[in-house]
């Protein structure tokens, strides 16, 4: 009994001296953790891209546009090949105030970047046979307040508020600019379709109203680089605008024998399907079979040797806008189009705003007139 005792003592002497001896041991260090993996590259600067090329068939068959692969790009957020200011003084980043967001400026893309992109094979790896780019043609000057509340200025970089069908925007280059893309795609077996858009115009803007002088003012006219102060938002400018006064001054804009818009002297939008106006911009009277002179703004472009527009004797909006379009397969060899909001182009006057009788008749008579000058050409219309 006593024996065992003293082995029961003697343990927990043993087992006292282990624990001191471990509390003063010190822990081995923790192992680092594994740094976090690297993201993977870009395709552009993915060594293993593009892949390897597959074996090309014995008979390729011929191109058909049932079974094209077609590319859509945004030119103005595609490539920048100069680093240049936006032009026609439109404003840049170091313009803006203090925490204004800069999305929706112009970021400087342009047609010379889709053709570098052409010659550099970029296209062709990928299976391209048709290069869909957003509208080149000159959009309005000036901004717009963007977002719910006017939080940003927005300008037509998307290429959906065009101010002149005769022109080559500069911000996206020159007409030269322009023959180059689409001769250099062409040799690399690629066609180009052009987005365009001809149920309206663009918006009337500070910048545009002074240029090329239209529009009433609620006071002294602001200066065409306005932007609105510290603590106003950018819809402020609406308030220095007199829409309901001065017919004369905007009949100088577009005109009411050209469009439908909220203003003294045009013929009221109203909020019906024949009359409304897609997001507040004014309506191109497409349905009318009157003939009207050309734009006043066109005139007035012209004349100050801005643009190339010319008279069509006896031509009604219709066929002006036609007529714009076409001339950019006569002139360059473009090989089709995709047309904004197709469904809306022309409204029944029974009130149907979309896929109207008046509308097929519409898209008939334009897809003869584009397939005289090219019997292969493309149409494609947005609809939803």
């Amino acid at each position: 009994m006593r024996r065992s005792k003293l082995r029961n003592v003697f343990s927990l002497l043993l087992a006292a001296v282990l624990i001191l001896a471990a509390c003063e041991t010190e822990p081995e260090p923790a192992p680092e953790p594994e740094p976090d993996p690297e993201p993977e590259p870009f395709a552009v600067e993915n060594p293993e891209f593009p892949p390897d090329p597959v074996e090309e068939p014995d008979e390729v068959p011929e191109f058909s546009w049932d079974n094209a692969t077609v590319y859509f790009a945004m030119i103005d957020r595609f490539l920048d090949t100069t680093d240049e200011p936006n032009a026609y003084g439109r404003l840049n980043p170091e313009d803006l105030r203090d925490g204004d967001p800069e999305y929706g400026l112009f970021q400087g893309g342009d047609l010379p970047g889709l053709t570098q992109r052409i010659e550099e094979g970029y296209f062709t790896d990928l299976g391209v046979d048709a290069l869909w780019i957003s509208s080149p043609l000159e959009q309005i000057h000036g901004w717009v307040g963007g977002g719910s509340g006017g939080e940003f200025p927005s300008y037509g970089y998307h290429g959906y508020w065009h101010l002149d069908w005769t022109e080559i925007d500069r911000n996206f280059g020159t007409e030269e600019d322009f023959a180059e893309l689409v001769e250099t795609a062409h040799e690399h077996e690629i066609r180009i379709v052009l987005d365009v858009v001809i149920n309206h115009p663009g918006y009337n803007t500070v910048m545009d109203q002074r240029r090329f002088d239209f529009g009433g003012w609620t006071d002294e006219p602001l200066p065409e680089d306005w932007i609105p102060p510290e603590g106003e938002d950018w819809l402020a400018h609406h308030d220095y605008i007199d829409y309901d006064g001065d017919e004369e001054a905007w009949d100088n804009w577009w005109s009411g024998d050209w469009v439908r818009a909220g203003i003294a002297g045009y013929p009221e939008p109203g909020t019906d399907p024949l009359t409304e106006s897609l997001e507040y911009l004014p309506d191109f009277i497409t349905e009318s079979p009157e003939p009207v002179d050309l734009a006043p703004v066109l005139q007035t472009k012209r004349e100050m040797g801005k643009s190339s527009v010319e008279e069509r004797p006896d031509a009604t909006v219709r066929e002006y806008l036609i007529g714009w379009i076409v001339d950019w397969v006569r002139e360059y060899g473009i090989d089709g189009f995709r047309i904004d909001a197709i469904q809306h182009v022309v409204e029944s006057e029974g009130g149907v705003i979309a896929n109207a009788a008046e509308n097929y008749a519409w898209v008939a008579d334009f897809n003869a007139r584009l397939r005289a000058r090219h019997p292969g050409a493309f149409i494609v219309g947005e609809t939803w």
